[in-house]
């Protein structure tokens, strides 16, 4: 018996939409863990500056306060697109290369 060619096109159009959040979570999570890890970057920066140098302090802290909004609306938009896990799982996987990174130095 043969196929229903509607029931055929709504599972093509399933796994479409699903291969697209795949890579819409995957583009997202590479994104933020770029994001927390420059912000990291310059966090240390600005941990390392003396307390006499005030003009600079603020400014880098305005940076890494800008981060920290980027951050946060990137949150929001993985929250509404529902690709959670598939950023948490991309996350993980740049954390622990970046860990293997440091052990290799």
């Amino acid at each position: 018996m043969p196929e229903d060619p509607n029931n055929l096109a709504g599972e093509v159009r399933g796994r479409i939409l699903e291969s697209a959040r795949d890579f819409f979570g995957e583009s997202v999570g590479a994104l933020k863990g770029r994001l927390e890890n420059d912000r990291s970057q310059l966090q240390s920066l600005l941990d390392n500056l003396p307390e006499s140098q005030e003009d600079t302090r603020s400014q880098l802290q305005k940076l890494v306060g800008s981060y920290e909004d980027v951050q946060y609306i990137l949150d929001r938009v993985i929250e509404k697109q529902e690709v959670e896990e598939t950023v948490e799982r991309v996350a993980q996987r740049g954390q622990e290369a970046r860990e293997n990174g440091q052990q290799t130095r």
